[in-house]
């Protein structure tokens, strides 16, 4: 019998979160989840209580002979607020248990019990999970079976390096299970230990029955690495949805899940079951692998298009999974298809009704639409479900904000900066907050500080979706161009503006001064360079130069008319024998509008 099928089981019932169905999560959404060797051997609190409660019949309360949901969920919660490792560690981990408390879910076997209280003397929870501790020392489990002895080895491992380390998805799939004893046994101190593995090899060699056994072992335990992966994003696991931030889009580490579920996949054999759920996994991380990339890419429809036909097979082989329409949605509401968007994530929130997520993405959507009261309802939904979600405090601020509450507004923007402070939009909706409330200064240092967060990143809106109005000042798009001062031509007016503005951005001053006045030098009637040497004056509270650089600023602007012709001379002016598109496009998308400098000379 498979030995991690009945995890991937579980794991796949907890994910389908239906009305009628029981639902678990290991904690609540502001807590974590530990896993740990003082549970029996290496394994979640919850999944080690769980198994004590419903195969040990631990739970069975008023000694019917069966566990029943009821039962089980105060036998849980006893268990877990009582157990020593966590209040020793001060943690916290409280389960979550709905359903029909008279639901049957197990029958107790009493030789099963007789066995787990054979092994202490009394039915002290504390010492059932002392007593069935695994020992840690890997010499004490030479008594198992070879793969046995190896599948607990394996579970303190951590497979994503593993798979990498040994480049098993560059193998084929009978070379996959030697390499991989191979590289733990690497790792062994022991000779007994070393022969333990070494008697593994020798029957997997002389019994192909016995390798196909095995490799499908195998393709579960990585499929058990998915599950618990997706298992995290739909319990609003804080470190699993960071992993997925804008910001992180450069981290590579989700391009190992599709290896791993190659590996799974060609481990798989004849198992119709690991097949599917090897290839569900597959196609699902290569298509968030490349959604992840979006950010990164300025022409963004190819990788979209990619995504969604990951997806898409994804689907076709599980239609019940809550996370692969959320996915869906996701892409469509960067096509701007926002009624295919909602659509998916609907079917999202009816699949897994507790989960926050697409709960959110529905708010985000609702405001593309202008249809703010049903936005609205979507993020009180999704705040129930989860506190302090960082996506659903924007979407609540904007929200106030079109509806004119800019205190209300202001409130969210900073408590969403206090949950996290590397997002650029609730800075750049404190800049249009604070340009509607005169606050001319501190609304430029908002708009600031998200170009710093999105600089080296492509955004048509936000990544939740609404397009905000530009309701009076409009903040500048930030690019950046790399300039290589050495073969920079002496009269190239835009190249000197990129690099001075850039230099400003990066505060450093006193650089940046010196070059841009190398573009008044060029070109004394330059309709953009004396703005920003006004800003780097005001930055350092210099007012009375930075009062002068903001008239000439005035005196020098055009309007979009005259600027696109002045921008035309410049090009067609002279050619360089460096690539100056960066350039022209930096000069021309830091355009704008002359209402600016009034409002610092007003300041």
């Amino acid at each position: 019998e498979n030995k991690f099928k009945g995890n991937l089981f579980v794991g796949e019932q907890l994910m389908l979160k239906k009305e009628n169905e029981i639902r678990m999560a290991s904690c609540k959404p502001n807590q974590l989840s530990n896993e740990k060797e003082d549970w029996g051997g290496g394994r979640g609190v919850f999944s080690y209580y769980l198994v004590n409660a419903l195969q040990g019949g631990l739970a069975d309360a008023n000694n019917d002979g069966f566990v029943s949901l009821g039962e089980l969920k105060t036998y849980m919660e006893t268990s877990m607020a009582k157990d020593p490792v966590l209040k020793s560690e001060g943690d916290v981990q409280t389960p979550v248990i709905n359903g029909n408390a008279d639901f049957k879910l197990s029958t107790v076997v009493e030789s099963e019990t007789k066995k787990i209280k054979s092994q202490f003397n009394n039915d002290s929870v504390a010492q059932v999970m002392v007593m069935m501790s695994a020992p840690s020392n890997i010499d004490e489990d030479l008594d198992r079976a070879p793969a046995d002895y190896f599948f607990t080895i394996l579970k303190k491992r951590n497979l994503e390096a593993l798979t990498d380390s040994a480049k098993l998805n560059m193998l084929a799939s009978d070379e996959i299970a030697f390499a991989l004893i191979k590289e733990i046994k690497t790792d062994l101190l022991s000779v007994s230990a070393k022969n333990k593995l070494l008697e593994l090899e020798t029957s997997l060699k002389n019994n192909k029955k016995t390798l196909s056994r095995f490799n499908l072992d195998l393709a579960s335990a990585f499929l058990d690495v998915g599950q618990n992966v997706i298992a995290n994003y739909l319990r609003g696991d804080e470190a699993e949805m960071e992993r997925r931030r804008y910001y992180n889009s450069q981290n590579k580490g989700y391009d190992v899940y599709t290896r791993i579920f190659s590996v799974a996949l060609k481990l798989s054999k004849d198992d119709k079951y690991v097949i599917t759920k090897s290839a569900v996994f597959l196609h699902y991380f290569s298509g968030l692998l490349l959604r992840l990339k979006i950010p990164l890419t300025e022409n963004q429809a190819p990788l979209i298009e990619a995504a969604l036909i990951e997806q898409k097979k994804a689907l076709e082989l599980d239609e019940y999974a809550a996370y692969i329409y959320n996915e869906l949605g996701v892409l469509y509401q960067y096509k701007n298809k926002y009624d295919e968007a909602e659509k998916y994530f609907i079917k999202a929130t009816q699949i897994s009704p507790n989960w926050a997520i697409p709960q959110s993405n529905l708010s985000g959507i609702y405001i593309l639409k202008a249809a703010y009261n049903k936005a609205l309802a979507y993020v009180d939904k999704a705040d129930s479900l989860q506190k302090d979600l960082q996506s659903v405090i924007v979407n609540r601020g904007f929200i106030n904000e079109k509806k004119g509450n800019l205190l209300f507004a202001e409130e969210d923007y900073h408590h969403a900066i206090e949950i996290n402070s590397r997002h650029y939009a609730p800075f750049e909706r404190l800049g249009f907050v604070n340009m509607n409330t005169a606050n001319y200064a501190l609304a430029d240092s908002f708009f600031y500080e998200a170009d710093l967060r999105k600089k080296g990143y492509h955004f048509k809106g936000n990544d939740w979706g609404f397009k905000p109005d530009i309701q009076s000042i409009t903040p500048v798009e930030l690019l950046y161009c790399d300039v290589d001062s050495s073969i920079l031509d002496p009269k190239d007016i835009f190249a000197f503006y990129t690099w001075g503005v850039q230099e400003y951005r990066d505060k450093k001053y006193a650089n940046a001064i010196r070059i841009l006045r190398k573009v008044v030098a060029i070109d004394t009637a330059n309709p953009l360079v004396y703005h920003y040497l006004g800003k780097i004056y005001y930055d350092q509270q210099k007012w009375e130069e930075a009062e002068v650089m903001f008239k000439l600023a005035l005196f020098y602007s055009k309007d979009t008319m005259q600027f696109g012709l002045y921008v035309d001379s410049v090009i067609n002016s002279k050619k360089y024998r460096y690539d100056h598109s960066c350039f022209e496009n930096f000069f021309t998308k830091t355009y704008y509008r002359q209402v600016d400098d009034y409002y610092f000379v007003g300041t």
